[in-house]
């Protein structure tokens, strides 16, 4: 019959003279569960490449050497009255996210040093991300085509700007915060929907603990009326009360937030261009301009998501001014979208609402309103992206006449027919949005694979050549045993520090790595150079002290070794091996009860280290005090009984003490050893 739909398990009725079936609410439910989990797993799918990596970036202060997250359990109610980060340096940026923290403490207790887990858990995150957003969007949109939440929530889950939330650890605070706004929202719609007010209490009870996770949420304060007023009917005395509840929430958590910061005892940091390349603009107005080209790159990287970096500190975007033509089109776009949404508010239009979204969203991070401690970064765009995605997937849907399909679903089967047209186009994206976000993330396995990567997507900013630097450093060429190999090895480690250094002449850190960098290669007097450098601007470096004194006493300049190294282990830089260099300085300086007290300090640190009684007993022997000298010997041969050298060291010192017997014994034993070599 003509017009009739089939679906076996609807129920034929008739509207306007034609036949078509309603779908069973039941098994519409179901239908959508199964969206939604669909969704969900997509987004682990996407992810799942990420299960066997390591920490990157933040990783390090979050997690891996933060003092307070190791305490597992027990670190939480540190964790709660202390700073963002404060477990690992003193830096007060004026942050306050226990909730993500509390996660990492939760997850050390039970798998610590395991970073795999901590990614298999923000996969975890996402994929329960990806179902709740699918059914909220559900609940925004109920006459709309289910196809539409679906392939919204399938274009959010795929969208390559995320990966950087997803694959960094450190960044489960993003996914904590926009979890916890959404059960918000559906809580509220329960409250609308049954006036119960133990839903609104709950609803006020999950915004809270999303402030928790991000001090962004406070923007979410006006999201959700804008939401409440866009897509439902309830009046505005409602959605009022609702903005109070949620405002008194906001109220408590920023008391709360100042009086954690103010207690710690340590003053709030002041931003330098180095965490934001803005406070180094001249004037207000070129900061703004600057600051508007970067949202005209936000855009950008919505539509064309490549090349993505994990920096884009100084210089990577240069101080501008309105006389630029990018900056004069992002201010063109950014007037014009705000004109379109003021024009069609009042016609709650899909798109103002997007455009609204994206511009509150956008408010924190922006750096047109307030400075904040980052230049720029993709994790900015993780919940303004959601408007893109709401906008193609209106432009598909209009495109293929499907956004206004009546919801006579009741099966997977039945809701994918007369959708095919619909999700041919959006299968094309989502496979160039897969390919690109599992790449990506490969980048994201450590900070050796990202930062070796990224020196190319962000080639202007002096920190992607020092971070490459210095990676290249740690990882490969100070550990290469082959002469060749560890020289070219350097030279591309210097040659990435000189970019840095020509990008960025003021900031001490290239300066620092040139001088061990240079030190390593055995280039000593380019060492010291550099090191001298450092120490000119910041006296107190006891790090440069150390290598100072090191690269001082290769080129045998004892008095300068020892006054560097005396510093360096005096302020922070007590280490085995900043004693043993100063032991060493003092006995070619002829001082032995230095050398004495310097190398049993050494053992203190290191008792099972059979050259530090080696040196030791040289300094005794030396000094002539010989008997000394055979028990520290004779310590060494405990942990090492087959070395030929300390047989051959007693045996030369018994010698010296005219016990000819022994000396022989001795001698005899190494160069027995020795033959058998």
């Amino acid at each position: 019959m003509k017009g009739k739909l089939v679906n076996k398990q609807g129920k034929q009725t008739s509207a306007k003279g034609s036949n078509h079936f309603v779908a069973d609410p039941a098994s519409q439910k179901i239908l959508k569960l199964i969206l939604g989990i669909i969704v969900g797993v997509f987004g682990l799918l996407l992810y799942a490449n990420t299960f066997g990596h390591e920490y990157a970036l933040d990783d390090l202060a979050v997690i891996k050497s933060n003092k307070y997250t190791q305490q597992g359990l027990a670190g939480i109610p540190i964790l709660l009255h202390t700073f963002y980060w404060q477990g690992f340096w003193t830096a007060n940026a004026g942050l306050y996210r226990p909730l993500s923290m509390i996660l990492f403490a939760i997850e050390w207790q039970f798998f610590p040093s395991a970073p795999h887990v901590y990614h298999i858990v923000n996969v975890i995150l996402y994929a329960i991300l990806g179902f709740q957003l699918f059914l909220f969007l559900t609940k925004l949109f109920p006459k709309v085509n289910l196809i539409f939440p679906f392939i919204v929530s399938l274009l959010f889950m795929a969208h390559p700007i995320h990966t950087e939330v997803v694959a960094n650890i450190k960044s489960a605070d993003e996914l904590l915060s926009f979890i916890f706004f959404l059960l918000t929202v559906n809580s509220l719609w329960n409250y609308f929907s049954s006036n119960n007010k133990s839903k609104l209490y709950l609803a006020v009870g999950y915004f809270f603990i999303a402030l928790f996770a991000k001090e962004s949420v406070v923007t979410y304060l006006f999201i959700i009326p804008l939401i409440i007023y866009y897509f439902t009917t309830v009046p505005f005395a409602k959605n009022r009360t609702v903005f109070f509840y949620l405002l008194g929430a906001t109220i408590l958590f920023l008391i709360i937030h100042e009086v954690v910061l103010s207690s710690t005892g340590y003053s709030k940091i002041t931003y330098t261009y180095l965490d934001n390349s803005l406070v180094g603009a001249q004037n207000i107005g070129d900061r703004i301009a600057t600051a508007m080209l970067m949202m005209g790159t936000y855009i950008k990287l919505l539509v064309v998501p490549y090349p993505l970096s994990y920096d884009y500190s100084f210089n990577q975007v240069p101080i501008t001014t309105f006389s630029d033509v990018k900056v004069l089109a992002s201010c063109i776009l950014y007037i014009a979208m705000a004109v379109y949404a003021f024009m069609n508010f009042k016609k709650k239009t899909l798109i103002s609402f997007c455009i609204i979204f994206y511009l509150i969203t956008m408010a924190l991070v922006s750096n047109v309103v307030v400075l904040i401690g980052s230049t720029m970064a993709e994790r900015f765009l993780f919940v303004p992206s959601l408007s893109f995605c709401l906008l193609i997937g209106l432009l598909i849907t209009k495109l293929t006449k499907t956004y206004s399909l009546k919801n006579n679903f009741n099966n997977l089967a039945g809701f994918i027919t007369p959708n095919i047209k619909v999700l041919v186009p959006v299968a094309a994206l989502l496979v160039i949005y897969s390919f690109t976000t599992i790449d990506r993330n490969k980048d994201w396995k450590n900070d050796f694979t990202l930062m070796t990567h990224d020196v190319k997507n962000a080639p202007n900013s002096g920190r992607t050549h020092y971070n490459h630097g210095t990676e290249l450093m740690n990882v490969l060429a100070i550990n290469e045993t082959d002469p060749a190999k560890k020289k070219a090895l350097f030279d591309t480690v210097i040659k990435e520090f000189e970019v840095a250094l020509q990008l960025d002449p003021v900031s001490p850190q290239p300066f620092q790595n040139m001088a061990v960098a240079y030190y390593f290669q055995g280039n000593y007097a380019k060492s010291i150079e550099y090191a001298q450098k450092v120490l000119k601007n910041d006296s107190a470096n006891a790090g440069m002290h150390l290598f100072l004194g090191k690269a001082s006493y290769r080129v045998k300049d004892f008095n300068t070794a020892i006054d560097n190294l005396t510093y360096a282990i005096a302020h922070d830089n007590n280490s085995e091996e900043a004693n043993s260099f100063l032991g060493g300085a003092y006995m070619l300086k002829g001082d032995f009860p230095h050398t004495i007290d310097c190398y049993k300090k050494v053992i203190e640190m290191s008792p099972k280290n059979a050259t530090n009684y080696m040196n030791l007993g040289s300094a005794y022997g030396t000094s002539g005090d010989f008997r000394n000298a055979i028990e520290s010997f004779k310590k060494a041969l405990e942990i090492t009984p087959n070395d030929a050298q300390i047989y051959y060291f007693i045996g030369i010192t018994y010698q010296s003490l005219g016990d000819k017997e022994n000396a022989k014994i001795y001698l005899d034993k190494a160069q027995a050893m020795q033959g058998k070599k």
